[in-house]
């Protein structure tokens, strides 16, 4: 009978032994995997069946950095530790993206993950398929983090139609525009002593393209948003979406005070001012035929100025003074004018509609997003060579910092738990904090997160939004010299004839209903 007893016992312990080692489908069950990774540590581990390795392709607006891929192979290594996945990344260049963009939807060419924006068409592409919607089941199951995180006033600015298509960054910042970057030496040979309005800006402008010197004073090409540098802040406007506006001179919003931008009196006036910045000589006269951003143009010397919203400027100042030059930072808004932050839909990443496997996919996404290693190697390359992070959890650039210039192109993957701010010097943090003065508040903001929904007007949209890729890059760039209200004339009156009244229509509807929310 002891025998018995104590054969019994040991089965016992040899099944409670065997069910240790035992885990839910898909996993080892042990709490390392292969690799050494502390399961504990991995929210991704156990989601779905990891034993065969495959490959994420992202595609992405910005600048490949010249060393991508030695940051990607460190990418790849803690892809491959938590979710035995690898990714490779496509670029496509700020130039190019309004054609190259929409050919990688619809080419047909393997996708799984792609950049998004409010900025680049997102409503209309989910609206016709590009993208996969991030139901309840996908984005709980195989996007936890995500889920656990990612706030709700977030998630709904990447509403279309009550369904979600992408997943917003998480972290943002003010999107207005406002304040100006001059180099130092120029500003002296004005003879301006400061610019503080946008026109004292345009005096300086001019003064410089008098001066002959090598380089301009505003070295614009196409794809530059100079409308939101150029007008909207100066006219006292915030977009509501790419193309309706509102002025905050006009109080509170309605429906009735939401207008379609490229049909007002200040887009003309913008117009020809364009024109007549063209004709002093304030940019180059193939200015529309350039493809190298401002931006790049200041940090070279070429440019003269550049319109900097203040988590870019410290970034141009420094560049600029590596190569032996200074410059001055100066808010130029009027004292009522108003900027908000940017929406967060401002640049979001989706799961693409033909890919193969949305749920690795989805997987990849969260992790890129939420693993703070693989987080700011996709932001920063490598710290200690392209970036520094300081006591304080600021960052600075690096030694390299050239060869991987700073979330160049990973803004959408902006986590607000672990983004290093940039260390800001005193004129930096000083104009800063002239911008903050200048946010609206949250009660007079009422539309954060709106967005329009076009599948009613879609065949209307369609002809309204080739005809202003046809006119708007020549309006800023002042092209059409002294026809410039001719064409403009023009413009609208083929706006109207494409069903621009019953668009706005529809929109006022859209609008009225979000307001009553």
């Amino acid at each position: 009978m002891a025998k018995r007893i104590l054969s019994l016992i040991l089965i016992l312990l040899l099944i409670t032994a065997h069910a240790a080692g035992c885990g839910p489908s898909g996993s080892s069950g042990n709490t390392e995997d292969s690799k050494g990774e502390d399961r504990r540590d991995n929210p991704w581990a156990d989601i779905m069946d990891l034993s065969e390795k495959k490959t994420v392709h992202l595609v992405v607006i910005g600048s490949r950095p010249d060393d991508f891929d030695e940051v990607l192979v460190k990418i790849n290594e803690r892809l491959d530790l938590l979710i035995h996945t690898s990714l490779e990344v496509s670029f496509i260049s700020l130039s190019d993206w309004m054609v190259v963009y929409p050919l990688m939807l619809t080419g047909g060419e393997s996708i799984d993950l792609i950049y998004t924006a409010s900025w680049c068409n997102y409503s209309q592409e989910a609206m016709r398929g590009a993208f996969r919607e991030l139901t309840d089941e996908l984005f709980r199951t195989y996007m936890p983090v995500s889920a656990r995180d990612t706030p709700e006033k977030v998630l709904r600015q990447a509403e279309v139609n009550g369904k979600i298509y992408a997943l917003p960054r998480t972290y943002t910042d003010h999107s207005g525009y406002g304040a100006v970057l001059i180099r130092d030496d120029i500003l002296s040979e004005t003879g301006i002593s400061e610019v503080k309005s946008y026109d004292e800006y345009e005096e300086f402008l001019f003064c410089a393209a008098s001066l002959k010197k090598d380089g301009y004073g505003f070295y614009a090409f196409p794809s530059l948003p100079m409308v939101s540098e150029l007008m909207l802040p100066r006219e006292h406007m915030l977009s509501v979406t790419r193309e309706l506006v509102w002025d905050t001179d006009k109080g509170e919003i309605t429906p009735e005070k939401v207008v379609f931008l490229y049909d007002t009196d200040e887009y003309l006036e913008h117009c020809l001012r364009m024109a007549r910045w063209a004709e002093a000589g304030v940019w180059p006269s193939n200015a529309i035929s350039g493809t190298i951003h401002t931006l790049t143009q200041f940090e070279a010397g070429r440019s003269f100025s550049v319109v900097a919203r203040q988590h870019e400027a410290q970034n141009y100042l420094d560049a600029i003074r590596l190569k032996g030059m200074s410059a001055s930072y100066s808010c130029i808004l009027d004292p009522d004018a108003f900027i908000k932050d940017n929406d967060y839909s401002g640049d979001m990443i989706a799961i693409s509609g033909n890919s193969s496997d949305p749920y690795r996919a989805a997987l990849c996404l969260d992790v890129l997003k939420n693993d703070r290693e693989v987080n700011l190697l996709c932001h920063g390359g490598i710290e200690g060579r392209h970036y520094l992070l300081n006591p304080d959890g600021s960052r600075e650039r690096g030694p390299e910092y050239s060869d991987y210039i700073w979330s160049d192109w990973a803004w959408a993957l902006r986590n607000e738990k672990f983004y290093p701010l940039e260390n800001q010097s005193e004129e930096v943090r000083k104009v800063s904090k002239e911008m903050d003065a200048h946010l609206i508040p949250d009660e007079m903001w009422t539309l954060a997160g709106f967005h329009t929904d076009d599948s009613e007007i879609e065949a209307e949209l369609s002809v309204i939004r080739s005809l202003i890729q046809e006119y708007e890059d020549s309006f800023n760039l002042g092209v059409f010299g002294a026809e410039t209200a001719e064409k403009v004339g023009e413009f609208r009156s083929r706006l109207h004839e494409a069903g621009l009244d019953r668009v706005m229509e529809v929109w006022r509807k859209e609008i009225s209903a979000y307001l009553k929310e």
